[in-house]
């Protein structure tokens, strides 16, 4: 919920004053990662042959529904235990949509396991977690190596001709890190030096989905598709 700490809201507390705000809020959020997935499906020729990765899945909004969408393997990746939400929704609807548990090491610059390296995927997402990364441009240049075809990726990346990363004062809030890989909220990497990135990982087009007026969070905000 936006301008507060508060993640759940439980059906007792529907009459509370937030709780409008709290539905709306997520309303938002839907319709946002609806456009993401829509941009994702048209970037391929066939759905059914798609094998996806989502990177940072939290609780696998996105790989449940690009299972539901047909897409042939659908994978999501979290620090956190969502096996048992992942095993929910398979059960109430019959989707095979596959979690891991992992960590990405922000020291040695990829996942602590190998299971999800070892495997090809032809499309990998990663939403809202490049913001808490230390080390942004390794975190791009390994999200760009479990992918054969098209990256999108949606944090901050501010307008700016330099090639800049800046941080906020935050720091091991999320992951306890100590420095140099203790910061852990917005982080941000300007816009020309996500494109020359990405360039340089092997992505021939790099385009910017449009903001909606609808999508949650400031300008800075963006997301991007990449394909090879």
């Amino acid at each position: 919920m936006l301008n507060s700490k508060r993640r759940i809201l439980n059906s007792s507390d529907i009459n509370l004053p937030e709780a409008k705000q709290f539905i709306g809020a997520n309303e938002r959020l839907a319709m946002m990662y609806e456009d993401f997935i829509t941009e994702i499906v048209k970037s391929t020729d066939d759905i059914a042959s798609m094998k996806y990765l989502d990177f940072a899945c939290n609780a696998g909004y996105f790989p449940y529904r690009l299972a539901q969408l047909g897409c042939l393997q659908s994978c999501g990746i979290d620090a956190g235990d969502f096996h048992p939400a992942f095993k929910f929704v398979a059960d109430v609807t019959g989707i095979n949509a596959e979690f891991t548990q992992d960590s990405y090491d922000f020291s040695q610059h990829k996942l602590q396991q190998t299971v999800v390296a070892e495997k090809s995927f032809d499309f990998v997402s990663n939403v809202a977690f490049m913001c808490h990364s230390s080390d942004p441009q390794f975190l791009l240049s390994y999200l760009a190596s479990l992918t054969n075809k098209g990256l999108l990726i949606f944090s901050m990346f501010p307008s700016s001709p330099a090639y800049q990363i800046s941080y906020s004062t935050l720091t091991s809030q999320y992951f306890g890190g100590r420095f140099p890989v203790c910061f852990d909220a917005t982080t941000a990497m300007s816009d020309s030096l996500l494109r020359f990135g990405l360039k340089e990982l092997g992505f021939s087009t790099v385009t910017e989905i449009p903001r909606r007026p609808y999508w949650l969070f400031d300008d800075n905000w963006r997301c991007f598709l990449a394909l090879r």
